[in-house]
């Protein structure tokens, strides 16, 4: 049984199409709601197969991703695809993003923003932070990822439970962190390009992005220096 995980915060305006198209391609999906103060959960409440589960405060994308997580796992679901509330990932692409994880070539696939340029333009802010985060992970990781911070990915059951334990990241640093539990428990990582279609929202800042990565790179920075300098 395949999920779809969507974490939201005041999308009003755009969950009910993201369920409705995420839909045609998933069996169940899980929301998470983040705190919103807008009409977020009116518009999700009478979705079959919705699986809605509210926090009262915004506690950040990391916190959310890690309550939907577990929920996950005290299912009988067998792949996980996540992506985003507010229209930025298109669903439509759900089953090229799964296709690797379905047919046991990887454990778990990122959907890659840069592989498509021409139709996805990324913000010039979030191409110099993702660039920071993509150095910082070779660093810690030894490993180079296309896109490290994308949320749109796929997960088996397997790669949930062996990253989930760990992981204690609650802003959007929680993506390349995803990363680091992965390769340290040796997972399987394919990339696939997918198209991203960006909305502008105030809540969605540079300062946000920023503070995360860089506490991202402070996080893993002793990683890093050991990498560097080959200290063990």
């Amino acid at each position: 049984m395949k999920y779809a995980l969507i974490c939201a915060y005041n999308e009003e305006k755009n969950i009910a199409d993201v369920i409705k198209d995420t839909q045609k391609y998933v069996d169940k999906i899980i929301v998470v709601n983040d705190g919103s103060t807008d009409k977020t959960l009116e518009q999700i409440k009478d979705f079959n197969n919705v699986i809605i589960i509210s926090d009262g405060t915004n506690r950040g994308k990391g916190h959310a991703l890690i309550e939907g997580f577990k929920y996950f796992l005290s299912t009988n679901g067998k792949y996980l695809v996540t992506l985003d509330a507010d229209k930025q990932h298109d669903p439509s692409q759900i089953p090229a993003v799964s296709m690797l994880v379905e047919k046991g070539v990887a454990d778990l696939v990122i959907g890659s923003r840069f592989a498509r340029k021409k139709e996805s333009k990324m913000p010039i802010f979030r191409i110099f932070f993702n660039v920071g985060v993509n150095l910082t992970m070779i660093l810690v990781t030894g490993s180079f990822f296309a896109d490290v911070s994308s949320g749109f990915r796929c997960y088996t059951r397997e790669a949930i439970e062996a990253i989930s334990k760990e992981l204690k990241v609650y802003d959007y640093g929680i993506e390349p962190e995803i990363l680091v539990e992965a390769t340290k428990h040796n997972l399987r990582i394919a990339t696939v390009p997918i198209t991203c279609h960006y909305i502008t929202k105030e809540n969605d800042s540079f300062m946000r992005l920023a503070k995360s990565y860089l506490k991202f790179a402070w996080r893993h920075k002793w990683d890093a220096l050991k990498k560097m300098f080959r200290i063990n």
